[in-house]
């Protein structure tokens, strides 16, 4: 039996070490849904979307990882106003669509604005 605690304590702190940074990622992708993939999209760019998930914004294992667009939106928002606005809905939630809106006109390599990119169909960021 005490063979069997110490992997249970490493995975309990596994956890509480990893456990910020899971919930940052839920009201970011809440909201990029809610603007992006229940409002009219285009009709090819939900289920690419759909497919993609993470993808969209993220590139390789790791979170961290992030393409174009993935970067242009961690730009304009931070795991910390995310950690500090959780008890305050309406603040996190206009924290993330200002943070969207701003990412739209930001340029990739082609110089092509991501919400422009978007209009057409297409998903922003690239592989």
């Amino acid at each position: 039996m005490q063979n069997s605690l110490p992997p249970v304590i490493s995975l309990a702190l596994a956890f509480v070490v990893t456990a910020p940074v899971l919930l940052a990622l839920p009201p970011i992708d809440k909201g990029w849904k809610e603007r992006y993939m229940e409002k009219e999209p285009p009709p090819a760019y939900k289920p690419q979307a759909q497919a993609e998930k993470c993808n969209v914004c993220h590139t390789g294992a790791k979170k961290a990882d992030k393409n174009d667009y993935g970067k242009a939106v961690g730009k304009h928002i931070k795991k910390a106003d995310v950690d500090r606005l959780k008890g305050m809905p309406d603040d996190l939630k206009k924290l993330i669509e200002d943070a969207l809106k701003k990412a739209e006109e930001e340029k990739n390599e082609k110089g092509e604005k991501f919400g422009d990119i978007m209009k057409k169909g297409k998903l922003p960021g690239s592989k």
